[in-house]
């Protein structure tokens, strides 16, 4: 009787263990907060280093579903900006971006080895799942989903880009956007080991968004490109890429000079970067119709 006993014990005990190992973790958490570096090579061995954050703030409703909104801080001028509305289902991240009507489904940490994701922001290329396996974060275990392009973390998102844009092929400099720390509160989730590390903030949401700094990049006319963005009040270097990340036209824009011929460019989506001296690059995408 008594080893029946210790055995049911520690079979429970094994049950439970693994049930909370196996607890999925959300990354739609107004408790997070993502910081992120920008790492621009300006010299052989000199790099300027942009930091920026990620956190949800306020529920909002589009198409009669509910959403958590989701603000980027640049921390160099504490400017925020609201990007886009996500929610998660399923193990499934949706989001609706800024101005868009329609959700995209950005991460699905249900993908398992031999399974494709297809690109957010093309619907034409798929990116292959490679390997599955878990890494302890936070004193648990968390799924990790390497792709043929990106590496994801349950609960925190992409590695090596914005976790708002996974999946993102474009050449970002010598080492471009990569996480820098996730927190909640206090508490260190997850941290980059590379040497840009920095565990600064850099303010909070209580700062309200200005639409002098909301950012807008859009076709008007049929082979006229127009830039709209809160940079713009200096000089800002403009960087167009195709769906593959090849620099497609590069050149300085302002407030006066905000106007781009795209003639040559075939109807399609493209992704823009658009970096000013002093303020975080600011990337989206625009379609020529």
């Amino acid at each position: 009787m008594k080893k029946v006993i210790l055995s049911i014990i520690f079979l429970w005990s094994f049950v439970l263990t693994y049930s909370l190992e196996d607890k999925y973790i959300p990354i739609v958490n107004e408790n997070y907060v993502w910081s992120y570096c920008d790492v621009v090579k300006i010299g052989s061995e000199e790099y300027d280093l942009h930091y920026s954050q990620f956190q949800f703030g306020g529920d909002t409703i589009i198409n009669s579903i509910a959403y958590k909104k989701l603000y980027h801080r640049d921390c160099s001028s504490n400017k925020l900006f609201y990007t886009a509305s996500l929610r998660e289902v399923n193990k499934k991240v949706l989001a609706c971006y800024k101005d868009a009507l329609q959700e995209t489904l950005i991460y699905d940490f249900d993908l398992s080895v031999g399974d494709s994701m297809l690109s957010p922001y093309d619907n034409m290329n798929f990116y292959k799942v490679l390997k599955t396996d878990s890494v302890e974060i936070a004193g648990g275990w968390r799924k990790r989903i390497e792709l043929d392009f990106d590496t994801w973390i349950e609960g925190v998102g992409t590695l090596n880009r914005f976790m708002i844009y996974p999946l993102q092929a474009l050449p970002l400099y010598e080492l471009g956007i990569r996480i820098n720390y996730q927190k909640k509160g206090a508490e260190m989730i997850y941290q980059t080991k590379e040497w840009y590390f920095s565990n600064k903030d850099c303010g909070t949401l209580s700062v309200k968004p200005t639409e002098q700094c909301q950012k807008g990049v859009y076709f008007v006319a049929p082979g006229q490109l127009w830039i709209e963005s809160g940079l713009l009040y200096q000089p800002c270097m403009f960087e167009l890429y195709d769906l593959r990340g090849n620099l497609l036209i590069k050149l300085k824009v302002d407030t006066t000079n905000n106007s781009i011929n795209v003639n040559c460019l075939s109807n399609g989506l493209y992704f823009f970067r658009l970096s000013g001296k002093n303020d975080v690059s600011v990337i989206g995408k625009v379609k020529k119709n």
